[in-house]
C-alpha cells in the first residue's frame, strides 16, 4: 500500500504550482520513502514537476536529467547507510535509460522533436486528460489528504485507477505520435521512460499464481497492465493498454494461464504442421 501512495504522491506533484505548497518530507514519510534519501528525490520532484505544462518539453527534459544525474549520485552516496535505495534505482531507472543509455538515440531526433514534442503531448493531453487528473489528485497531495487515502484502500483504489487510465493513454498517444512525426523517437523515449515497468513485468512474470493473486489485490484492475511485459511493449509502440475483463485477481490470474496455454498449444499445432509439410516433401 505505501508503494502505491509513493507512486500516487509523484503523480501529484506534477502540478507544479501546487507541489511547491506540499510538505515534502511529511509526504514522504507518509509514502514510506526512507528519510536518509529523501533529500535526494525532492529536487528531481520539483523538476518533473515542470513538464506538466508541455511547454518546451524537450529543453525542459534536459533540465530533469541534469537533476536526475543529481538525485542519482546522492542516492548512489547514501547506500552505504541506507538500504533501501533499491527500489527507488529501478523507479528512476526509465530517467536513466533516457537520460543516458538511450540519450544518442533520441538525439538524433532532436530537432524534430523540438518541432513537434509540444503540440503531439497537448493532443495527447487532450485526448487523455493526463493533466485533468494531476489537478485532481493535485488538491489530494498534502499529508491530510495521503493521510485519508492511506486508511481508505477504496478510495485509493479509484485514485489508481484513474492515474493508471490517463498514464496509459498519455504514453501509447506520445509514443504513436511522436512516432508519425520523428520515428521511431516516440518509441525509443516512451520504451526508456517504462523500463520500471518493463523490469517489474519481467519479475511478474517469474513468480508463482499465488503471488500475482496478491499483487493484484493491491491495486485496480486498471492498472493490471503494468505488470505485464507485452502490454508494455505494446504502449511503447503506440497500443493502447487493453481493457482488462477480469473482476477480481483470481480470475485475472486465470485468464492470463488460460491464455499461454492456448499461445503453446498453437504454437505446437503450428510446429506440428511444418514438421508434417516438410515430411511430405522428403517423400
Amino acid at each position: 500500500m505505501r508503494a502505491s501512495l509513493l507512486i500516487l504522491f509523484a503523480c501529484t506533484i506534477f502540478y507544479h504550482s501546487q507541489a511547491q505548497d506540499l510538505d515534502i518530507p511529511f509526504v514522504l514519510d507518509a509514502t514510506g520513502v526512507p528519510e536518509c534519501i529523501q533529500a535526494c528525490l525532492s529536487d528531481l520532484f520539483y523538476s518533473a514537476a515542470k513538464l506538466v505544462y508541455l511547454e518546451n518539453p524537450v529543453e525542459k527534459f534536459h533540465e530533469l536529467c541534469r537533476t536526475y544525474e543529481n538525485a542519482s549520485q546522492c542516492l548512489e552516496n547514501q547506500k552505504d547507510i541506507c538500504y533501501q535505495t533499491t527500489i527507488f534505482d529501478i523507479a528512476l531507472s526509465g530517467l536513466d535509460e533516457v537520460c543516458n543509455e538511450r540519450e544518442e538515440d533520441w538525439m538524433e531526433h532532436k530537432d524534430c522533436l523540438e518541432a513537434h514534442s509540444e503540440v503531439v503531448l497537448k493532443n495527447c493531453d487532450r485526448e487523455c486528460r493526463f493533466t485533468d487528473v494531476m489537478i485532481t489528485l493535485s488538491g489530494k497531495g498534502n499529508p491530510e489528504g495521503l493521510q485519508k487515502l492511506q486508511e481508505d484502500q477504496e478510495a485509493l483504489q479509484k485514485e489508481m485507477g484513474s492515474v493508471c487510465t490517463s498514464f496509459g493513454c498519455m504514453s501509447s498517444c506520445a509514443a504513436r505520435d511522436l512516432n508519425i512525426n520523428c520515428s521511431p523517437a516516440g518509441t525509443i523515449i516512451v520504451e526508456a521512460l517504462l523500463k520500471p515497468f518493463f523490469t517489474i513485468a519481467t519479475i511478474f512474470e517469474e513468480i508463482g499464481p499465488r503471488a500475482k493473486i496478491s499483487i493484484y489485490r493491491q491495486v485496480p484492475s486498471q492498472c493490471y497492465y503494468l505488470v505485464d511485459y507485452e502490454e508494455v511493449h505494446g504502449i511503447s509502440h503506440g497500443k493502447l493498454p487493453s481493457k482488462m475483463t477480469s473482476k477480481n485477481p483470481e480470475e485475472a490470474v486465470l485468464n492470463e494461464i488460460t491464455t499461454k496455454e492456448e499461445m503453446k498449444k498453437k504454437k505446437k499445432a503450428e510446429l506440428e504442421k511444418m514438421f508434417l509439410m516438410e515430411a511430405q516433401k522428403g517423400r
